[in-house]
């Protein structure tokens, strides 16, 4: 039997967005959170609390804290966690404290479910600034995604979403009333390793504490790959055969 096998090598994967969940209340207590739309099993979600004041972030059944949670002077706090899809409900509840808050999830796919972090950056803090700025985090891998997640103590929309790779904003919310807590998300996709460089936001002309996050997601790893059977080629050889009389 003489064959010869051809190997097709499957592309990496490519990390993608999906969609995402905002919210923001003026006061504290049970809040319904929604699963964004769209979302399947294995699909990594990301996900930043921000309340006005130091009370201490829980951590949610399936959810893992990235970092520690940042009180930003006495007047602001954030956290961010990841969760990887599986069975996901509609919606779920979560209470937070007796403060305004915001709530900011985004989901992935494509995302390497048993590592879904490739490298967080040390949270960066200001205090009254009209803008929330990022640590820089220097990949190791190619092709990871880069997200942005902003938490600033005061009214306001973010705009010029500023650094390399570029940025796609997901999330943009404040409270009303003037109870001073806004969310921001964006991310980008980088190609090739290295340092990302500081991520840059404008909060308008309001003054506030504010926490910024840079977050890399590592891609899933490459399906393995196929392995195709040519020129299927079947010889008899005449030594092998007896004769009969």
């Amino acid at each position: 039997v003489n064959f010869s096998t051809h190997y097709e090598a499957m592309a990496a994967q490519t990390i993608s967005y999906v969609n995402r969940f905002q919210m923001c209340n003026a006061t504290g207590g049970a809040n319904t959170i929604s699963t964004p739309s769209g979302v399947q099993n294995n699909d990594v979600m990301l996900k930043i609390v921000i309340t006005k004041d130091i009370g201490l972030h829980s951590t949610q059944p399936g959810w893992t804290r990235i970092g520690t949670q940042q009180n930003n002077g006495l007047a602001m706090s954030s956290s961010i966690y990841y969760r990887v899809a599986n069975n996901e409900p509609a919606s779920f509840t979560m209470t937070i404290g007796s403060s305004a808050h915001c709530v900011g999830i985004v989901a992935y796919r494509g995302v390497d479910t048993a590592n879904p972090i490739h490298l967080s950056a040390t949270p960066r803090n200001l205090t009254s600034d009209i803008e929330v700025l990022t640590n820089s985090i220097s990949t190791t891998i190619a092709d990871t995604h880069i997200v942005f997640l902003a938490a600033f103590g005061d009214d306001a929309n973010f705009t010029n979403w500023t650094g390399s790779p570029s940025l796609t904003e997901r999330v943009d919310l404040y409270t009303l009333s003037g109870t001073d807590a806004s969310v921001g998300i964006a991310d980008g996709y980088k190609s090739g390793t290295g340092s990302t460089g500081t991520f840059s936001v404008d909060v308008g002309n309001d003054d506030g504490n504010s926490t910024g996050y840079n977050v890399a997601l590592k891609p899933a790893p490459p399906s393995l790959p196929n392995l195709r059977v040519t020129n299927l080629e079947l010889r008899r050889n005449s030594s092998d055969c007896s004769s009969g009389t």
